[in-house]
């Protein structure tokens, strides 16, 4: 890493942090709009991506700080994706069609809600740890020293 990179690298080596927790206001802003919980899937990964796409050959850093950011992203999105299968299968008992599930009236509907709000504190908690780490991450790269991320894949190296 080099010494004291100026602040415009430091800044793009920050927002390839900051990105991913772009989609909490825009979930809380479609939200009050829309008068419903929407989620907007990997936009999560999508604003790292772009920022490091775009800005990687500027400065060494802002490449190995959006690979890192990128590679976290997509590790919390697969574990979240996982967990959910897993909560959902355990919900329908492996053997029920999509719309026994979607329908809005039926014991397994209420099953399966059930299920998903009895299971929802680890998902909870993986968001949760996602935000922190993101935060974490911009707080320490932007001041000069490198940030490893936990329980990461490294897909891009």
């Amino acid at each position: 890493m080099t010494k004291n990179p100026d602040q415009k690298i430091r800044i793009w080596v920050m927002l390839c942090h900051l990105g991913s927790t772009l989609w909490l206001p825009i979930n809380f802003l479609l939200a009050l709009l829309l008068n419903k919980n929407l989620f907007i899937p990997l936009l999560n990964i999508f604003m790292p991506l772009i920022i490091w796409e775009n800005k990687k050959a500027e400065h060494l850093l802002i490449d190995i700080n959006g690979k890192n950011s990128i590679n976290f992203q997509i590790s919390t999105t697969i574990y979240m994706i996982i967990w959910m299968i897993i909560v959902l299968f355990m919900a329908t008992d492996c053997g029920s069609s999509l719309s026994e599930i979607l329908a809005e009236n039926s014991e397994l509907n209420r099953r399966v809600y059930n299920y998903f709000q009895m299971f929802s504190f680890p998902a909870i908690l993986l968001g949760l740890l996602q935000f922190v780490c993101s935060i974490s991450a911009a707080i320490t790269t932007y001041i000069g020293k490198s940030y490893h991320y936990p329980l990461t894949i490294k897909f891009l190296k």
